[in-house]
């Protein structure tokens, strides 16, 4: 919800045992991936994505439950572009993915960020 007030695309992928086919069929620009998950570790899900070539240019974003300092390390140890704390400030997100798609856009790794929002201003 907090991402489409701002124009932009959201899939919910639920099971992380399909989450490549859904990757492939969806093609995202953006994934946030919960750190812990009921059937999984979405660190180690993270360093997976990070080594598939076919995702290099996808922005990873972890969301973990509370702010630990070995936490933080680990997610960017694992090459995630941001990490985000439960409760998440909405405008803290909206803003923050809106930056890092423009880095990325203007990295050449993604299309135009106004093709996201269609907001001539973002």
């Amino acid at each position: 919800t907090i991402l489409s007030e701002i124009g932009i695309t959201v899939q919910t992928i639920y099971d992380p045992i399909n989450l490549f086919q859904k990757l492939e069929n969806y093609d995202p620009h953006v994934l946030f991936l919960n750190t812990v998950f009921p059937h999984g570790d979405g660190l180690s899900l993270l360093k997976v994505l990070r080594q598939d070539n076919s995702f290099k240019n996808l922005l990873l974003i972890a969301v973990a439950n509370k702010d630990e300092p070995s936490m933080k390390l680990k997610v960017y140890s694992s090459n995630a572009n941001d990490i985000f704390y439960k409760p998440i400030d909405k405008k803290l997100l909206q803003n923050r993915v809106l930056s890092l798609i423009k880095t990325q856009a203007l990295m050449n790794y993604l299309p135009d960020p106004r093709d996201y929002t269609g907001f001539p201003g973002y």
